[in-house]
């Protein structure tokens, strides 16, 4: 079990809820969609692929944004059935266009500003001691991962919020990995992360005389 102190996101760029056209495919198929979510790692795209997971796709994104497309290679990753119905996808790292990519994906963010708003409220790291509760009345414009539902059923079940403590005591090990749905959550204002309150204590090494009034000189810091 991890021995850190805080939760780190593992994303080196947030995800974001942006519509982009897609067209991936291989020299005999191509298959036309529509992304739900993107990051600089990779989509999530709607609907079911005619390609297996594993075999390396050319990508080609539009955006109504941004005047040009944008070319990038991608993979198949996983298969999301039943009412996600979506497919998970990987951008190449050390692809020769991954630059240009990147630039076209900031453009297309920067001009949303839902998107632009999560992308600047996703946390890069959370301290263990932080508490998670549900938001009070969230708005959930998506389907929610099997992993967030989760996460929300969890928290459901608790009148207090939850310390990322607890979750890491009750998920053992991988925990860290299955915690990562905190930081997409907590940017969309589904759940809300505080800090819990430190008791007041005297400063080290301030003498508080016990009859001291309004009028008296201020303690003394030795």
């Amino acid at each position: 079990m991890s021995d850190l102190i805080v939760l780190t996101n593992q994303r080196r760029f947030p995800r974001a809820r942006v519509t982009c056209d897609i067209i991936s495919g291989n020299r005999s198929q191509l298959w036309h969609s529509y992304t739900r979510d993107i990051s600089l790692g990779g989509c999530r795209v709607a609907g079911s692929s005619p390609f297996s997971p594993g075999k390396p796709l050319a990508l080609k994104m539009t955006h109504p944004s941004i005047p040009e497309p944008v070319a990038m290679v991608g993979t198949v990753v996983r298969l999301c059935g039943d009412t996600e119905n979506a497919v998970g996808m990987v951008f190449a790292k050390q692809w020769s266009g991954m630059s240009k990519f990147e630039e076209w994906i900031r453009k297309v963010i920067a001009n949303d500003p839902n998107a632009a708003r999560i992308v600047s409220q996703t946390p890069d790291y959370l301290p263990l001691q932080a508490q998670l509760h549900r938001a009070p009345q969230p708005l959930i414009e998506r389907l929610l991962l099997p992993g967030e539902l989760a996460l929300m059923q969890r928290l459901d079940r608790s009148t207090l919020p939850v310390p990322l403590l607890d979750l890491r005591t009750e998920w053992g090990d991988g925990w860290e990995q299955r915690a990562q749905v905190v930081f997409g959550l907590i940017a969309e204002g589904i759940i809300l992360c505080s800090m819990p309150e430190q008791p007041m204590t005297s400063p080290a090494g301030v003498i508080v005389p016990p009859y001291a009034t309004e009028d008296d000189p201020k303690p003394i810091a030795l």
